[in-house]
């Protein structure tokens, strides 16, 4: 999870195991979380779309 070491980095460093996050902080990394997932499923998402629509241009194009 490299998004719970960058926020370690920023709040002090190496913080203790076990050591409790901020209620804001914690808010924070899963709202980045989530972030990050969206921004990787629309651009799979989008790449299928690519391609599905190249497939279709191919097959409409007249064979010579």
């Amino acid at each position: 999870m490299k998004v719970l070491r960058w926020l370690k980095e920023i709040l002090g460093g190496s913080q203790p195991e076990g050591a409790r996050f901020s209620e804001k902080a914690t808010m924070e990394l899963y709202r980045m979380e989530r972030l990050q997932l969206a921004v990787q499923l629309s651009y799979i998402y989008n790449w299928q779309l690519t391609m599905h629509a190249v497939k279709a241009l191919q097959a409409r194009k007249p064979q010579g």
